[in-house]
């Protein structure tokens, strides 16, 4: 009963402060985490920010870049036909080395002179084409073949019965 007595003494006596502290401690971890999660939601809204910003980037780079091949492209096109005017130009008047090099980038005259008697070329449907009609005929050969023998077989068992 003495014993009893003690400690509800040091439960009402400390009890209040022990509350009071824990309640305290509760209340710093809850101003700690809310201050953490503040930091979270900006560090995500600037990671967002961010990704956005850099997607942007990586658009205008492949932008640039095709119209960089696009004016790689022109300019290559230009200068070609710079060097192929200057080819059959210049070539020819500055130097017979140069007109035998223009020369022999010329194209020969087409020859219309051709046998007529050679049949011309197959194409590979066509011959896939023969070949496929090649081997039904030779199924209904086979077919045909099959049909008089089981005739013959008929009529040999008919004659042998009569």
């Amino acid at each position: 009963m003495l014993g009893q007595r003690i400690r509800i003494f040091f439960r009402e006596l400390f009890g209040s402060r022990v509350v009071e502290t824990l309640n305290a401690q509760i209340e710093t971890m809850r101003n700690d985490f809310s201050m953490r999660l503040a930091e979270k939601e900006v560090l995500h809204a600037r990671l967002e920010e961010d990704l956005l910003r850099l997607r942007g980037d990586f658009e205008t780079r492949l932008q640039d870049k095709d119209q960089i091949i696009a004016d790689v492209r022109a300019e290559k096109a230009a200068l070609e036909g710079k060097v192929f005017l200057y080819e059959t130009t210049l070539l020819p008047l500055a130097s017979r080395a140069g007109a035998s090099v223009v020369a022999a980038g010329k194209p020969k005259e087409p020859s219309f002179a051709r046998d007529f008697n050679v049949p011309p070329m197959k194409s590979r449907w066509q011959t896939i084409q023969e070949e496929h009609d090649k081997a039904l005929q030779e199924e209904r050969a086979q077919d045909e073949k099959r049909s008089k023998e089981a005739v013959n077989q008929a009529a040999a068992l008919g004659g042998a019965n009569g």
